[in-house]
């Protein structure tokens, strides 16, 4: 199987990368930049999987890709177009847009023969859930851009899924710590904090769901 990883740098990207590469599968690995490979980058060199330097939300990019898109067998979509880190949040808010929705479109149209399709989406796009613990019943109502990206890019694979006869599979995930988070979020913070010795302060009236990334890729 021609298998295509989005977000193949990132930290699920890396680590099921690795896993498929166990498996002896054929690995295209999509990112921006080929100078900042991360993990992946042995497993590049080694030739044992092909990196795509490709811009999804770009459409010429995406065509220099064709060859090699048009003949995927199975589309493992992770990337995501959020920026946390970003100080405007209309800017991220625009960069989900373009990335999540548009994306997703663009590079869809560049796979034509796909057996099916898997999808990191979020516990995100609940928001506030009805109940706990929340399940695939629990209305959908995203209260944040990141949610709302998602849960978008979850419709368009549907559609496509449901035209094109083929399965789809959606993992909505929480928020995953382990290895290789390179996130601002909270346990990475308290972790460095803790390291450092320095104060770490709590809110007691807050609390979050979280996953361990070697549990994600069991999953996947």
């Amino acid at each position: 199987k021609k298998i295509l990883v989005t977000g193949a740098t990132g930290q699920i990207g890396s680590f099921l990368i690795e896993r498929l590469v166990k498996e002896n599968a054929e690995i295209f690995a999509v990112g921006r930049n080929k100078k900042q490979l991360k993990e992946i980058q042995p497993l590049v060199k080694s030739q044992k999987i092909k990196f795509l330097e490709c811009d999804i939300t770009n459409e010429k990019s995406i065509k220099k890709n064709s060859k090699f898109l048009n003949n995927i067998d199975f589309f493992v979509h992770l990337s995501s177009g959020y920026r946390f880190d970003s100080s405007d949040s209309m800017t991220s808010n625009h960069h989900t847009i373009e990335h999540d929705l548009k994306g997703t479109i663009k590079i869809l149209k560049e796979l034509k023969n796909l057996d099916g399709i898997l999808f990191a989406s979020s516990v995100s796009i609940y928001g506030k859930p009805e109940y706990l613990p929340v399940d695939e019943d629990c209305s959908v109502n995203p209260n944040h851009f990141y949610g709302v990206g998602k849960f978008g890019a979850e419709k368009i694979l549907q559609s496509f899924t449901l035209k094109n006869k083929i399965p789809l599979t959606i993992l909505r995930i929480a928020a995953v710590i382990g290895e290789r988070d390179r996130s601002n979020q909270i346990i990475p913070i308290c972790v460095n904090k803790a390291l450092k010795n320095e104060t770490i302060n709590v809110n007691e009236k807050s609390s979050r769901d979280y996953i361990h990334i070697f549990d994600v890729i069991e999953f996947s």
